[in-house]
């Protein structure tokens, strides 16, 4: 993240505001005025400020409190949340469930081991460099959507120019 860059509201949801906003803090600190924190100890209130201020990123515990056992665990999230990277995070190093959840749209999924941090920036760095990338292919796209139109009406001019010299 170079300078001049807007901050990257990041948003931490775990039913334990302690870990939720050491896991903030963790970032904060490392990436000091270049992401902003938000962190949440239930969906209901997350889905809330998101309604007002949609986050960059979501970092979530996959196991929450009081979280509807009858839908897949995070599967909610994640209809409600679509177009937000969102990121597991759980102890359990289950590798069917980070495959359901990949498919159903997770961005990624961190385990808590010892390289935990690590691979928490890690996956940070990487949604930040393919958001960046996105912005930029868009205004690429946007570029290349207006020279196209602009050589369209060229050649049309052109062949205007050529039936009027014909016609005289």
């Amino acid at each position: 993240m170079s300078k001049g860059e807007s901050s990257t509201l990041i948003y931490f949801l775990d039913d334990s505001k302690i870990v939720a906003e050491f896991y903030g803090n963790y970032l904060k600190h490392k990436y000091r005025g270049k992401v902003l924190i938000k962190t949440f100890t239930s969906l209901k209130e997350m889905l809330i400020a998101i309604d007002t201020r949609s986050p960059h990123i979501i970092f979530t515990d996959y196991h929450l409190d009081g979280e509807d056992k009858s839908e897949g665990k995070g599967d909610r999230l994640l209809k409600l949340t679509k177009g937000i990277p969102i990121v597991f995070i759980s102890s359990d190093l289950d590798m069917n469930l980070a495959v359901r959840l990949l498919k159903n749209g997770a961005t990624d999924y961190v385990v808590k081991d010892d390289e935990f941090l690590e691979n928490l920036e890690r996956v940070f760095l990487e949604i930040v460099e393919a958001q960046k990338i996105h912005v930029e292919l868009s205004c690429l796209q946007e570029g290349l959507n207006r020279k196209v139109k602009h050589l369209a009406l060229a050649g049309m001019f052109s062949v205007l120019v050529g039936v009027l010299v014909w016609w005289f």
